[in-house]
């Protein structure tokens, strides 16, 4: 209808306006749009923005009469009430945009004398799951803050429904006056901010990061693209974003549902523990071994794995790192903890879990190994019951470790079928290189005797069965 209007207008065609000989374009941060386009008539300037910027610009409005297009002074009472209703209809949440165009070239940098054509009202309803996802993100220590460049009374509409405090709503006219140091604090406080331009967004997002924050910024216009490529991740929207949108991003939602970044934060955070879980797990496998082989040669013993042994004992214990901890399911406080602090992952932490996983297995494969012994077995059978011991061992120290905060009898043996099936392979294989010759010959194995499986099993199962103790205990506690 604005078309047609301004069709009749200025009569001619718009498909065909002439050559287009100026462009003001909003990526400049300013508050209006403008195409200027030149034909044998003369300049004519069409002009798009905010209703307020337009309106203090225009001094007449487009009136329709049976013989044409007119533009007629502006009636301040009309005018007002013009005003009232941008603000009413902002107030539902509604998008508005305002048209004026006008005749000739601009005397300064910015529009006047403009004849206003009319608004646009763009309904873009909140999706009903946002307000959930809002609060789950909460929960889980991530703050929402919402920076747009729509008015004061739709942004306070938008975070009222979605559940953020509107309370203090910050302008970009404010910001623009701001210091780093009052910026920084303003970013800190408010959650709200209306009317920015890509700059200040951009300043908003830099203050966050200055205060140790880890910032995510979600967009889909090129407006958006300088704070998308300053966040430590940029989301951008896979159906709506512009093509500089998604450049500047990280990460593209296919379907623009913010409800899936709760997803996403979890996901991470899964992906995280159960790494950090597979990686110290092989840590301390690798320094249960080195420890196996220091002792005794500390003692002039010979070592309690033969050179086939320890070939088996490597892969083995990678594929169990790679498949039980990738496949493990989250921790149960996984969002509803706050995020964690970026430092190195090689830390005096690790370290100690490091210790703490180690210590029980490498004692009992010690044990095993020294007792078979000094009851008088020969190498290769002590060598096969420290083997037996180890391969049974550490699949247990996996079951054990792959959840930190529920005792494995709560999560179920079954919860995890890769390590049952790892468990059963374990189980199968220490069977057949103790009783198949076969597999003794080509293992270097021997058969065992009860004494020997009573120190195997036992071993095995009590080296780190006292982390599922303590497990057991803080989860009594807690309940």
């Amino acid at each position: 209808a604005i078309k047609d209007a301004v069709d009749e207008y200025v009569n001619f065609d718009l498909t065909q306006p002439g050559e287009l000989v100026g462009l003001i374009g909003f990526s400049r941060g300013g508050k209006f749009r403008s195409l200027t386009y030149q034909d044998g008539e003369g300049v004519q300037q069409f002009v798009t923005g905010r209703p307020a910027f337009l309106l203090a610009h225009s001094d007449r409005k487009m009136l329709l009469q049976a013989d044409g297009v007119q533009g007629e002074p502006w009636d301040e009472g009309e005018k007002r009430n013009l005003e009232g209703k941008i603000a009413e209809l902002a107030g539902q949440g509604k998008r508005i945009t305002a048209y004026a165009f006008h005749q000739g070239s601009f005397n300064g940098e910015e529009p006047d004398d403009l004849i206003f054509v009319g608004i646009a009202v763009i309904s873009d309803p909140i999706r009903p799951e946002v307000p959930g996802a809002i609060q789950a993100l909460s929960k889980a220590g991530v703050r929402t803050v919402m920076i747009t460049g729509d008015i004061k009374e739709t942004a306070v509409y938008v975070a009222e429904e979605v559940g953020l405090d509107a309370g203090a709503v910050v302008m970009g006219s404010e910001l623009e006056k701001m210091s780093d140091q009052e910026l920084e604090a303003t970013s800190k406080n408010h959650n709200v901010f209306a009317r920015t331009t890509p700059e200040q967004k951009f300043d908003l997002v830099k203050a966050l990061q200055r205060q140790g924050q880890v910032v995510a910024v979600t967009g889909d216009g090129i407006n958006d693209a300088p704070a998308l490529n300053a966040a430590h991740i940029g989301v951008s929207m896979g159906e709506k974003g512009s093509d500089v949108a998604r450049e500047a991003a990280d990460l593209i939602l296919t379907d623009d549902n913010f409800a899936h970044l709760p997803d996403g934060v979890a996901i991470g955070r899964k992906a995280y523990d159960n790494f950090r879980k597979g990686i110290t797990y092989y840590l301390s496998a690798k320094a249960i071994l080195l420890t196996i082989f220091v002792v005794p040669l500390l003692f002039g013993i010979p070592f309690p794995l033969s050179p086939i042994q320890i070939i088996f004992t490597e892969l083995l214990m990678d594929l169990a790192s790679s498949t039980i901890f990738i496949t493990e399911s989250a921790e149960p406080d996984v969002m509803v903890r706050d995020p964690r602090k970026r430092r190195r992952f090689l830390s005096w932490d690790v370290g100690k879990r490091i210790l703490r996983n180690m210590a029980g297995l490498t004692l009992v494969i010690l044990a095993v190994y020294f007792g078979s012994l000094n009851l008088g077995f020969d190498v290769d059978s002590a060598r096969t019951a420290a083997f037996s011991t180890w391969l049974l061992g550490h699949i247990v120290l996996a079951l054990n470790l792959k959840q930190e905060k529920i005792p494995l009898i709560k999560q179920g043996l079954f919860s995890n079928k890769f390590a049952v099936s790892w468990l059963a392979g374990m189980i199968l294989l220490v069977l057949l290189m103790t009783q198949w010759p076969q597999a003794r010959s080509v293992l270097g194995t021997t058969g065992l005797s009860a004494l020997q499986w009573g120190m195997v099993v036992g071993g095995a199962l009590t080296a780190s069965m006292w982390m599922e103790v303590v497990k057991w205990l803080r989860f009594r506690q807690n309940q």
